[in-house]
């Protein structure tokens, strides 16, 4: 799950900067590698990231959403979840965090931390009774979003890709 507007990631900045100025996003040595990392990973397992999206999105948004094709060419499913969509049902959608091993007994949580500023600030790894809300979080947000293929952008946006 993906839910904040705005990343501070010192790796992207350049990138980040490039795609404002031009609506171009040149994917990195870095993006090359998890492309190939979520690659070798079919058909065994899978990755599923469901993307927040404010209305409008911020640029950053957009900038991640110039990635997305490429990713779900390597495997990764993306869908997007519009943050209008969740506003007033309990959770933690307002946090990052990743599931790992969903439907296994040793199914963990980890819950990205960020700084005031959108710098990742560390991870926290959650366990056992821990792990439900996000779990819940996680249910209801395959369930509410759509694929990004037939994500409807609002009036007056383009997809990127």
């Amino acid at each position: 799950m993906e839910a904040r507007d705005h990343y501070d990631i010192a790796d992207e900045r350049d990138q980040f900067e490039e795609f404002v100025a031009t609506g171009r996003a040149t994917p990195s040595e870095e993006d090359l590698a998890y492309q190939a990392w979520v690659r070798s990973l079919r058909p065994k397992r899978g990755i599923v990231r469901v993307r927040l999206v404010s209305q409008p999105p911020t640029p950053y948004t957009l900038f991640e959403f110039a990635y997305f094709p490429d990713l779900v060419a390597a495997g990764e499913q993306v869908r997007i979840l519009d943050r209008s969509g969740v506003s007033g049902l309990a959770g933690p959608w307002d946090q990052d965090f990743w599931v790992f091993d969903v439907d296994t007994l040793t199914c963990v949580v980890a819950v990205m931390d960020y700084t005031a500023g959108s710098a990742f600030h560390g991870v926290r790894v959650l366990e056992n009774a821990e792990i439900a809300p996000y779990l819940d979080v996680r249910e209801a947000a395959l369930r509410l979003s759509a694929d990004l293929n037939d994500y409807h952008w609002p009036e007056g946006y383009v997809r990127v890709a």
